[in-house]
């Protein structure tokens, strides 16, 4: 485990690809991969926070990008099953379990049925992914020989829609709550070129100022989400880092907080279609 950022004695790597949490908002990232894969570029280090998370440990285990985005287009029905009533009151009203609108078995199955954890654990392409501990409110990283199916979890456990877990004695939430963007393991191995995959173009460009309620509410939820980011970015240059070549690929467009839950097929089709051509300009150009 990584805890926080000092490791001097770590391997360097040349390429590091970063994905950012999002949720539903995630097929966008397989838009990204596709691109990636095509074209011939191939990280030596996946980080990743929350939806990134999952799929950083499915690309580590050599996971396709046409197997990730057949999963996407299928993921409405996966989606559903992880929410059923009963279950739902029962937690609400327990004292002795967190609680959480949606369960986890169905998606705990399905990363056990789609990743396999022992070959993630000895494979090339290195994987750090992001929780936060709920003891002291920190950011730690798990790496490859140590992931397991409660460590990405762990990793996507967003407060409320799905419980906290439990994983060596520990208690995590979500890593996108502190590094939703976890660039901190790629600029600790001086990566010499990192691929910054967003979920919102907040940071990517310059945006229009927003006047109604609902445009304020969500660019200020953006921003809380892009700050760990900057903050990383910056904090390595205080620190006298130099910054590698960064290429950010985001979005073209607000894609509005409801996106975050919606797993339809439409969408799921519009964003990794966003996702391909987002990447495709940014690395041609």
């Amino acid at each position: 485990m990584i805890a926080g950022t000092d490791r001097p004695h770590i391997k360097k790597v040349k390429r590091a690809l970063v994905l950012s949490g999002g949720a539903a908002r995630g097929a966008f990232q397989v838009g990204v991969l596709l691109y990636l894969e095509e074209c011939g570029w191939r990280p030596d280090l996946i980080c990743g926070s929350s939806i990134g998370a999952i799929h950083a440990a499915a690309v580590g285990a050599g996971l396709s990008a046409d197997s990730l985005a057949r999963l996407w287009r299928s993921a409405r029905q996966q989606r559903i099953r992880t929410f059923e009533f009963a279950p739902m009151m029962h937690r609400l009203f327990s004292p002795r379990e967190p609680f959480s609108i949606s369960g986890i078995e169905s998606i705990r199955r399905t990363l056990l049925e789609q990743i396999d954890f022992s070959r993630l654990a000895g494979s090339q392409t290195a994987v750090a992914i992001a929780a936060v501990d709920l003891a002291t409110a920190k950011t730690v990283y798990f790496t490859n020989e140590e992931i397991t199916v409660d460590h990405v979890l762990a990793s996507a456990a967003a407060p409320v829609f799905f419980p906290w877990r439990t994983v060596d004695g520990r208690r995590y939430f979500d890593g996108g709550l502190m590094a939703n963007t976890p660039i901190l393991p790629a600029l600790a191995r001086s990566a010499e070129q990192i691929a910054v995959v967003l979920l919102s173009p907040v940071s990517a460009r310059a945006l229009p100022p927003p006047f109604s309620f609902f445009k304020i509410i969500e660019t200020a939820f953006e921003m809380m989400l892009a700050g760990p980011f900057q903050a990383a970015l910056d904090a390595h240059k205080a620190a006298g880092g130099q910054l590698p070549g960064i290429h950010i690929i985001a979005p073209p467009r607000m894609l509005g907080l409801l996106s975050l839950a919606d797993y339809s097929r439409r969408q799921v089709d519009r964003l990794i279609g966003e996702g391909y051509e987002a990447a495709r300009q940014v690395m041609e150009g």
